[in-house]
């Protein structure tokens, strides 16, 4: 999105809404409440910023736990209160695939504005050099 200048509206809430519920999550794993907001429309340099701090802090969360930690349970409040108990590894892989569903939905816009989108697939991003 950075190199071809996207400023699509629905391609930057897309990344806002997928960058900021990461955060929500991380801080549900790690505080087990979080006071982020959901969908704040942000600018392409801020969702840099934020992606690239959360990268850091999910796989710092990630390498501090010893492996059967992941397969307890983390208790959490969602946004309206109810609290719930689910596994970090059922917390991690929701993330996931929550973040994968929206970048597929960026791809398709960007292909619908006539931007070439990127390469998605995770091999290729493991193997980039």
């Amino acid at each position: 999105m950075k190199s071809q200048r996207i400023t699509d509206d629905y391609c930057l809430k897309s990344l806002g809404h997928l960058i900021n519920a990461n955060r929500l999550w991380l801080e549900r794993v790690k505080k087990g409440s979080s006071v982020i907001p959901r969908n704040p429309t942000m600018q392409l340099d801020e969702c840099e910023r934020l992606s690239a701090a959360f990268n850091s802090e999910i796989l710092e969360f990630i390498g501090d736990q010893e492996p059967d930690h992941l397969y307890s349970n983390c208790r959490y409040q969602n946004t309206k209160n109810i609290t719930f108990e689910d596994s970090y590894l059922d917390i991690l892989t929701h993330m996931l695939n929550h973040g994968e569903h929206h970048r597929a939905q960026i791809v398709a816009r960007m292909r619908n504005i006539g931007a070439i989108p990127p390469a998605t697939d995770y091999l290729l991003y493991v193997h980039r050099d």
